[in-house]
This record gives structure tokens, sequence and C-alpha cells, in this order.
């Protein structure tokens, strides 16, 4: 008997390999579309992950300065010279002090003691790269967002001592307080800086004294905004 392969239906013949084949792919491929549409996306769908934040870079011990140099004290006791004052001879460097850690672990700044002046220098944790910020300075304090340092310059004479930020990534140095104390009256000395939280505004205690009689001081505290540059005494 000869072999049957269609199947009829009130349309007409249709091959039955139609119905063996291609209508199981059909089937096939519309619920791999639907696998895609529906399903897929919920497997996508995964809870936060909390990312440990960037102080977890902080070195594991202490940053200070003995004899001199900018080291790093493990916790288990061993010393590791980070900024070597000996390899400083070029301008003539005695010592450093003040240094500082940024936040996230990443940067130190510190001020370098030569024979005159004192510089403020800025480089990578382990002390490379390192920059010149400014001449004469004192104090450096890192903003919470480890971007700019907060210092004051350095005086020997009767001179206003002021607020200044650096920015590391635009290398803008400003002075936040020359508009209260351009020494013209009165001369102000301001004391180190703190950073406010959001590091839009800066606080510092300051003393004043008419420029013709230091020993007339007051005391007060200055709120400076950055953004503004507007200064609120207290």
């Amino acid at each position: 008997m000869e072999k049957n392969f269609f199947y009829f239906s009130k349309k007409g013949a249709v091959p039955l390999i139609v119905i063996l084949v291609v209508i199981p792919l059909l089937l096939a491929a519309g619920g791999t579309t639907y696998y895609l549409k529906v399903i897929k996306p919920k497997t996508l769908i995964v809870p936060t992950i909390f990312q440990p934040g960037p102080q977890n870079n902080r070195p594991p011990g202490e940053v200070k300065i003995i004899d001199g140099n900018v080291c790093l004290v493990g916790n288990d006791g061993q010393v590791k010279v980070l900024v070597d004052k000996n390899r400083w001879q070029a301008i003539s460097l005695e010592s450093f002090s003040d240094v500082g850690v940024s936040p996230d672990g990443t940067k130190l700044c510190f001020l370098a003691h030569t024979v005159q002046p004192i510089w403020l220098f800025w480089s990578k944790i382990d002390g490379s790269n390192a920059t010149k910020v400014q001449a004469v300075a004192s104090n450096c304090v890192w903003s919470h967002n480890s971007q700019k340092i907060a210092f004051n310059n350095q005086v020997s004479d009767v001179s206003p001592v002021d607020v200044y930020v650096y920015d590391t990534q635009t290398a803008e140095l400003q002075n936040t307080t020359e508009p209260v104390n351009r020494g013209e009256t009165i001369i102000r000395i301001y004391e180190r800086p703190e950073w406010l939280e959001g590091d839009k505004k800066i606080i510092s205690k300051y003393s004043a004294f008419p420029i013709n009689d230091p020993t007339n001081q007051t005391k007060g505290v200055s709120t400076i905004d950055l953004f503004t540059h507007a200064i609120e005494d207290q």
C-alpha cells in the first residue's frame, strides 16, 4: 500500500511533515520568546550587594613621623619608611611633620621643614609622586571626600594667617579668608581649619587685633562657605 504523507483538512491537503516538524519548531520558538520576555528578566533582579567603603584602603597601622621621616607603623610593630628625608636633600630638607592620611587611605599630606621655609606637600599613600603645594604652610587637613586639603599659611611677623584650600585634582589654590583678613586695620590669626560634613564649609577659630595694638585681642569662630564665599563670624 502506498504511504500517505498528507493530512486532509477542510482547506485541503497538508503535508504531514508540516505537522511533525514545522509546528513543533514554532511552539519551541514561542516558548523561547516567552522565556526571554517573561522569565529571564526576573532572574536579573538580584539584591544590592554592599560594597566596602574607601576607608578600607587605609594601610593597616598608623602613619606617623619618626626621626623626621614619614613612616607606617604596622599592627605588628614593624616600621616602614614612606617618605625618607635623606632622599630630599635637594631642597635642604631637615625633617617632616604634621602628616595626615586622606579618609580613603590613598594619599598623604605633610610638611617639609627646610632651612627656609616650611613647604606643604601631598603624595600617594606610599610616598610617591610628591607634589609641592605651598610654601610657609602650617597644618594640613583632608576633606571628607579625600580631594582637597585645608591648611594655614605661616608667618614670622605681625601678618594675617589665613585658611587656604588646595584641590588635588585641579591644582587650584584658594585663600578662603582673604576678604575679611587683608590686614589693613585688623589682623586675624586663624587656627587649624576643620571640614564640616559635605565638604562645602570649613570652620576655624581665630584671634583678631588692631594692626597697631597686637595686645588688644578678641577671639571668634568663622564658618567659611567654599561655594558662596560667605564668611559668618561667631
